[in-house]
C-alpha cells in the first residue's frame, strides 16, 4: 500500500476548506458503476440533497434507481479516546460537525474521492469507489500511521425509495441479521430488490433499531422542493486497523467474497489509467485527464429488448446527467463524440448507435429512455437528424464501413419520414426543402421547459438548428454512400439535390436587420427574430450552409451578446423575457432555462463556428481554460449543466452533465490537430 505523500493534483484542498462547513458542504463528488447506479456526497459529508448517498443502486439499469444506504458515519478509538468523524445538519440548520477539525485533506486521486483525517500522530485515509457492472461501492480505509491500532465503527444509515423521493421515518425498516463477514438489511416486502450487505474483513455488526430524523437538505430547499429526510441507523460494523493495514468495506445488493484491500484499489486505479492512456492523454494537462475520467462516468450498459425475431441484448447507452437524468437520446447524441470519440473508446459509440437503431420507430427516436412507469416519449425533432451525423463522424473516426452498412437501413426510414411527415407534425415542405415541426403544446427542439402547460420557449415553424441538421444529415448519408460497393438504396444523387435546395432556401433565415440568423421562420406567429445560440449550428457543421460574410457576422453577434467565460447564453441579454439568473422553484427556474441561462455544451458549437471562421486553434485552448478552475467547484472533477448568465455565473442544474464534459473534449481534441 502506498504510503502518505505530498502529490498534489487540480482537485486538492486543505483545512483552509475542510475545516469550514459551509464551504466544505458546498463541493460534491461522484462515483458510478456503469450501469446507472452512482454514490455521491459532499467534502464534509453533509448530506444537502435528496440523491446524496453511499448506494442508489441501479436495480432496474439504467434509469430505475433505489437508494439503499445514505451514510457510513464514521467514529475512531485511538489510544482510549473516541473520535466522531461524522457531520450531519438537522432541522433549523443545526450543523453538527465534530469530524471537520480533524479532517485535513480531501483530493481526487483520479475518480476516487479522497479523505484525509489526523488524530493526534495518526493519520487515517478513506477512498470510495465501485465496481463496474454491479450496484457494490467499495470504503476502503487505511490508517497510514499511527502509534496504536484504530477501532473504527461505521454507522449505516439505511433507506429503501427511489433516489428522487425522501424517506418518511417510522415506516418499516430493514430487518438486521448478521452475515459473512458483517451484516444482511433486508426490506422483506421487496424480496431480492431489497436486499444490501455490509461486509468487511473482520467486521463485528451491531444491530440498530434507531431513526435518525429531520436531515435538513439546504440545496432542496433552496429549489423549493420539500427538504427533510430521514434514514434508519440500521446497524454499526466494527473493526481494528494496525497501523499500516488496510480495509474495505463492502456496500451492496449481494453478498460480496473476500477482498485484497489494496488489490481492488489498484483495480480501480489501473482502470483510471487505461481510460486516460487510451485517451493519449498521458502528457495532457491535469484538467483534460480530469475530463477524460469524468466522460466515463456517463457511458452505460442499455438492455435492448427482444424485437422483430431478434434476441434481447446488451447495447450501450449515456446517461444525460447526474444525479437525476437517465439517458436522452439527444443528449446522447451531441455527447458522443466527445465522451467516446476524442477518448479513444469509438467500439462503445458504435454500440450506441446500434442501440438507439433498435428504438426508431417512424424516424423518431425516443426523446428520452423512460424511468420504471413512465411513458417512452419521441418528441425531438433533432434527435434523428443528429443520429445520422453521429453515423458520419463515427465513420470519420473507425473507417467502419460495415457499420454504416448495417444502420443504413435507419437512416434511410429517418430521411424517408422526414420527407413525407411524420408524428408531431415534422415534415419536409416540397416548396423549399426545409423541416417544419409543429405541436401545439409539445416542445420539440432541445429548449423543451414547460411550465405546467405552458411551453416556455415555443419555437413552432421551422428551427434554424432543426434545418442546419437537415441540411448536413442529407449530406452526410450522401458521403457515406461512397464506401466500396455503396449502400442499396441510397441515391447519394438525390440526397445531394435536396441538400442543395435546403441550402438555397436557408437564406430565408438571414435577417440584414439583425445581421444573424432568425430563429426559426414559418411559426404559427410569423418569424422569430430572438437572438439566440441556435444559429451556430449553420456555422459550426462546417457545410459551408451561409455565405462566409454571414458566418463572420453569426460568429461576432454570439460572441459580443452570448458567449460568457462558462458557457453560451440562451437568449441576448435585454431581449424580452431575458433571466440573467437560474435558481428558486421549479417554476422561475424553467422560466431562465432557456431565456439567458448560459450551457456549456453551447460552448461547442461556438467554437467550433469561432475556429471555421478564424481558423485559431489557440483561440479554442484560450476559451477553454476558465473551466479549469470550474473543476474544482461544484462536483469536484465534473462540469456542471448551466451557469447563471451574469456574473458570479453560479452554476445550476445536474452537478455533472454529458454534453458539457463531452463538447470540451471535442474541442480538446480539436486544439492537438
Amino acid at each position: 500500500m502506498r504510503r502518505y505523500g505530498f502529490t498534489t493534483g487540480l482537485v486538492d484542498f486543505g483545512r483552509d476548506t475542510t475545516g469550514d462547513a459551509s464551504r466544505a458542504a458546498s463541493l460534491e463528488w461522484l462515483v458510478t458503476n456503469g450501469i446507472g447506479g452512482y454514490a455521491c456526497g459532499t467534502v464534509a459529508g453533509i448530506l444537502t440533497r435528496r440523491w446524496h448517498g453511499m448506494l442508489v443502486a441501479a436495480t432496474d439499469p439504467p434509469a430505475g434507481r433505489t437508494m439503499l444506504l445514505a451514510k457510513l458515519d464514521p467514529t475512531v478509538v485511538y489510544r482510549g479516546t473516541t473520535y466522531d468523524l461524522g457531520n450531519n445538519r438537522f432541522k433549523g440548520g443545526v450543523v453538527r460537525a465534530p469530524g471537520l477539525p480533524n479532517l485535513i485533506r480531501f483530493h481526487l486521486e483520479q475518480l476516487i474521492p479522497t479523505w484525509t483525517w489526523c488524530i493526534r500522530d495518526a493519520i487515517i485515509e478513506q477512498r470510495v469507489f465501485m465496481r463496474q457492472g454491479e450496484n457494490t461501492t467499495f470504503v476502503h480505509w487505511h490508517l497510514v500511521q499511527g502509534t496504536s491500532e484504530v477501532r473504527l465503527r461505521l454507522g449505516a444509515l439505511a433507506c429503501l425509495r427511489p433516489h428522487n423521493q425522501l424517506t418518511r421515518a417510522g415506516v418499516p425498516g430493514p430487518v438486521v441479521e448478521q452475515a459473512e463477514r458483517g451484516a444482511r438489511l433486508t426490506w422483506r416486502p421487496h424480496g431480492a430488490a431489497g436486499e444490501l450487505f455490509l461486509q468487511a474483513n473482520g467486521a463485528v455488526p451491531t444491530p440498530g433499531s434507531l431513526w435518525w430524523r429531520d436531515f435538513e437538505l439546504p440545496v432542496e430547499a433552496s429549489l423549493g422542493y420539500d427538504h427533510l429526510d430521514n434514514h434508519f441507523h440500521a446497524a454499526t460494523l466494527e473493526m481494528v486497523l494496525s497501523p499500516g493495514a488496510s480495509t474495505v468495506v463492502t456496500v451492496s445488493t449481494k453478498s460480496q467474497p473476500v477482498h485484497d484491500p489494496d488489490a481492488v484499489l489498484e483495480e480501480e486505479r489501473a482502470r483510471c489509467s487505461e481510460l486516460i492512456a487510451r485517451a493519449d492523454a498521458n502528457q495532457a494537462a491535469p484538467g483534460i485527464q480530469h475530463l477524460v475520467l469524468a466522460a466515463s462516468q456517463f457511458v452505460v450498459e442499455r438492455p435492448i429488448p427482444a424485437a422483430g425475431g431478434r434476441p434481447a441484448t446488451t447495447g450501450h447507452s449515456i446517461i444525460a446527467g447526474y444525479p437525476w437524468f437517465a439517458d436522452w437520446s439527444r443528449d446522447t447524441l451531441i455527447s458522443l463524440p466527445g465522451l467516446l470519440l476524442a477518448t479513444g473508446r469509438a467500439e462503445i459509440a458504435e454500440s450506441i448507435l446500434r442501440t438507439l437503431a433498435s428504438f426508431v420507430r417512424d424516424g423518431l427516436l425516443p426523446n428520452r429512455f423512460p424511468s420504471p412507469g413512465e411513458e417512452l416519449l419521441d418528441n425531438a425533432v433533432d434527435a434523428p437528424l443528429l443520429f445520422i451525423n453521429a453515423v458520419r463522424r463515427t465513420w470519420a473516426v473507425t473507417k467502419n464501413d460495415s457499420l454504416v452498412r448495417e444502420l443504413a437501413p435507419t437512416m434511410l426510414a429517418i430521411v424517408d419520414a422526414y420527407s413525407k411527415g411524420t408524428r408531431h407534425g415534422i415534415a419536409m415542405e416540397a416548396r423549399d426543402g426545409l423541416i417544419v415541426a409543429t405541436d401545439p403544446g409539445v416542445q420539440l427542439t432541445w429548449m423543451d421547459a414547460k411550465v405546467g402547460d405552458r411551453v416556455v420557449t415555443p419555437r413552432m415553424g421551422k428551427p434554424v438548428e432543426i434545418n442546419a441538421l437537415w441540411h448536413a444529415a442529407l449530406l452526410s448519408l450522401a458521403e457515406m454512400a461512397s464506401i466500396r460497393g455503396g449502400l442499396p438504396g441510397v441515391d447519394a444523387a438525390k440526397l445531394t439535390s435536396l441538400a442543395a435546395k435546403v441550402k438555397a432556401s436557408f437564406g430565408r433565415f438571414w435577417s440584414s436587420q439583425l445581421n444573424c440568423l432568425l430563429d426559426t421562420i414559418d411559426g404559427p406567429n410569423g418569424d422569430e427574430s430572438l437572438v439566440r445560440p441556435n444559429q451556430l449550428y449553420a456555422v459550426s457543421l462546417g457545410r459551408d450552409l451561409v455565405p462566409p460574410l454571414q458566418s463572420k457576422s453569426i460568429v461576432e453577434r454570439a460572441m459580443l451578446q452570448l458567449w460568457m467565460p462558462l458557457g453560451v447564453r440562451t437568449l441576448a441579454p435585454g431581449s424580452p423575457g431575458y433571466e440573467p439568473s437560474y435558481g428558486g422553484p421549479v417554476e422561475r427556474r424553467d422560466q431562465a432555462y432557456h431565456n439567458g441561462t448560459a450551457w456549456p455544451w453551447l460552448f461547442g458549437p461556438l467554437m467550433h463556428a469561432h475556429e471555421r471562421v478564424h481558423q485559431d486553434h489557440d483561440a479554442i485552448a484560450d476559451f477553454l481554460h476558465p473551466f479549469v478552475n470550474h473543476l474544482r467547484e461544484a462536483c469536484l472533477g465534473q462540469v456542471s449543466e448551466v451557469f447563471d448568465a451574469e456574473p458570479p455565473h453560479r452554476p445550476g442544474g445536474c452537478f455533472a452533465q454529458a454534453w458539457s464534459v463531452g463538447e470540451l473534449l471535442t474541442l480538446w481534441r480539436v486544439c492537438r490537430t
